[in-house]
C-alpha cells in the first residue's frame, strides 16, 4: 500500500529543549492510525509539524512524496485538518459555513457541499444555523470542512472530545467509510485508548517526545501475554507445581484460584502440568487485554 505520510528522523527543539526526539513513522493510504500518548507527550506538536504549522529542527516529512519543508503548498493541498473544537459562524447555516470556507481556497459547487454533508450525516441539518447544532453536529461539520478540498490525508486532533457514545459511534462510522471507500489516510490523535481501539487499524504510542511503539491493533493484543484465572482445589500447591516447570511466568493466587500472565500456548502447557500433578481444575477464564491495558503497560514500562 502506498505511503501517504512519512516522517523520517524528525526532531523539534525549542530553546535547547527537545520536544520531539528523532521520530520516524509511516501511514499508508486507507489506514486509520491512532496516535496515542499522555498529555504533553508530543502528539499535537507532531501533528502541527505534519500540517506545516510548526517547523522541524531536524528530519523530513513527506505527504505522498512531497516535502513539507521544500514543497509546502503542494504537500498541504492533500491534507484536511481538524484540531480540537472546530469553530464556525453561528449565525450561518452549516451549508453557508462550508460555502464560505471553500471560497477561501477553491470554490466548490453546491452539489459537492451537499455530497459532503451527506457523507458526514448532516443532510437534514444542512440549512440549520450552527448555533442550534449540538457538539456532535459541530464535530461532523468540522469533518465536512476537512473534506472540502478533496484531501488524501485527514489529521484529527482529539475529534471525540465532548461527544456522547452515539456521537462517537457516528464519527467512527464516517471515518471508517472514508478510509475503506475513499482510501484516505487518517491520523487521529487522542489520549482515549478505548475510542482508538474501536476506530483505528494501527497505533503509534508517543511518550516524552519519542515514539515507543507502532503496530497493528490486532497484533499488539494477540501477540502479548494474557491474564488467565484457573479455579481449582489447592491454589497454593498449584502455584508451587507450576513454578517448578514454568519458573519465569508472573503468577499469584487466592483461596479459590490461580492468576497468571502468559501466552495461550504456554497456558496449555500449564494445564498439562496441573493434570500431571493431580490437580482437579474446576474452571478457567481468559481475560482479554484491552488497548488501555496495553497502552499503560507500554508507557509505564518505559518510565520505570
Amino acid at each position: 500500500m502506498q505511503i501517504a505520510v512519512q516522517l523520517n528522523n524528525v526532531s523539534k527543539k525549542i530553546e535547547n529543549k527537545t520536544i520531539i526526539d528523532n521520530i520516524s513513522l509511516n501511514v499508508h493510504k486507507g489506514e486509520i492510525l491512532g496516535f496515542l500518548g499522555p498529555n504533553g507527550a508530543g502528539k499535537t506538536t507532531t501533528l502541527r509539524m505534519i500540517t506545516g504549522l510548526s517547523s522541524l529542527t531536524e528530519g523530513s516529512i513527506f505527504i505522498f512524496g512531497k516535502s513539507i519543508s521544500t514543497e509546502k503548498l503542494n504537500a498541504l493541498e492533500d491534507i484536511g485538518v481538524m484540531f480540537e473544537n472546530p469553530q464556525f459562524y453561528n449565525y450561518m447555516t452549516g451549508f453557508q459555513n462550508l460555502l464560505y470556507f471553500s471560497s477561501l481556497t477553491k470554490l466548490v459547487d453546491k452539489e459537492k457541499i451537499i455530497e459532503i454533508m451527506n457523507i458526514v450525516g448532516l443532510t437534514e441539518q444542512i440549512h440549520v444555523k450552527v448555533k442550534k447544532y449540538s457538539l456532535g453536529m459541530k464535530q461532523r461539520l468540522g469533518l465536512a470542512q476537512c473534506l472540502i478540498n478533496d484531501p488524501k490525508v485527514l489529521i484529527l486532533d482529539e475529534p471525540t472530545n465532548g461527544l456522547d457514545p452515539i456521537g462517537i459511534k457516528e464519527l467512527r462510522e464516517h471515518l471508517r467509510f472514508l478510509a475503506d471507500k475513499k482510501e484516505l489516510a487518517i491520523i487521529i490523535s487522542s489520549h482515549h485508548s478505548t475510542e482508538i481501539e474501536l476506530i483505528c487499524d494501527s497505533i503509534a504510542i508517543i511518550n516524552k517526545g519519542k515514539i515507543i511503539k507502532k503496530e497493528q491493533i490486532n497484533e499488539k493484543i494477540n501477540d502479548e501475554d494474557k491474564e488467565f484465572l484457573i479455579y481449582l482445589g489447592n491454589p497454593s500447591k498449584a502455584v508451587h507445581d507450576i513454578l517448578q516447570v514454568h519458573p519465569v511466568i508472573t503468577i499469584d493466587h487466592s483461596v479459590q484460584f490461580v492468576r497468571l500472565n502468559t501466552s495461550k500456548s504456554k497456558f496449555l502447557s500449564i494445564l498439562i502440568t496441573l493434570e500431571k500433578n493431580n490437580h482437579l481444575v474446576h474452571d478457567f477464564k481468559e481475560h482479554e487485554k484491552s488497548l488501555e491495558d496495553y497502552f499503560l503497560e507500554v508507557v509505564q514500562g518505559k518510565e520505570n
